[in-house]
């Protein structure tokens, strides 16, 4: 059961710094200095998360890659 507990904390803690990844990186995209390709790899950061930290995480980068996008096309 101890190694259960420990890979749950180090799982937890690994979630937590990718959410803390993606929430940065939404600042990039609202200031629009997010890349199309760093856009790209984030979504799949996000993909990496647990199916609940995925289902919200997943909405607000589609959020943030529509504001990219336009943007982008207003560039």
């Amino acid at each position: 059961m101890r190694m259960n507990f420990e890979l749950e904390k180090k799982r937890e803690a690994y979630e937590l710094k990718l959410a803390r990844q993606v929430e940065k990186f939404a600042e990039r995209v609202n200031a629009g200095m997010a890349t199309p390709d760093e856009i790209a790899f984030m979504s799949k950061v996000a993909d990496m998360l647990d199916q609940t930290r995925k289902d919200a995480l997943r909405g607000m980068i589609h959020d943030n890659l529509d504001t990219a996008s336009r943007l982008l096309g207003s560039v």
